[in-house]
């Protein structure tokens, strides 16, 4: 993961993974809980071809989900 320069992922069996400096953070427990919220409202196979579709469309910061995980991770005023 810290080569590819990610700190948290969630996988669409319902598992988190987060390296150990980051274990603590707030921000990314609640973004990641959102894509687990998302995979399970889409159900994984639809979650996994959606985002590798909008990662394709819009890239990762546009990717709707990630839109709604980082909004979600946010404090109000950020």
């Amino acid at each position: 993961m810290t080569r590819l320069g990610i700190v948290g992922i969630t996988m669409p069996w319902g598992k988190v993974y987060l390296l150990q400096p980051w274990m603590r953070c707030g921000w990314l427990k609640r973004h990641e809980l959102v894509h687990l919220r998302q995979i399970q409202a889409d159900g994984p196979v639809v979650f996994t071809l959606r985002y590798f579709w909008w990662l394709a469309l819009y890239g990762y910061r546009n990717n709707p989900y990630e839109i709604e995980a980082y909004a979600a991770a946010s404090p109000p005023g950020e």
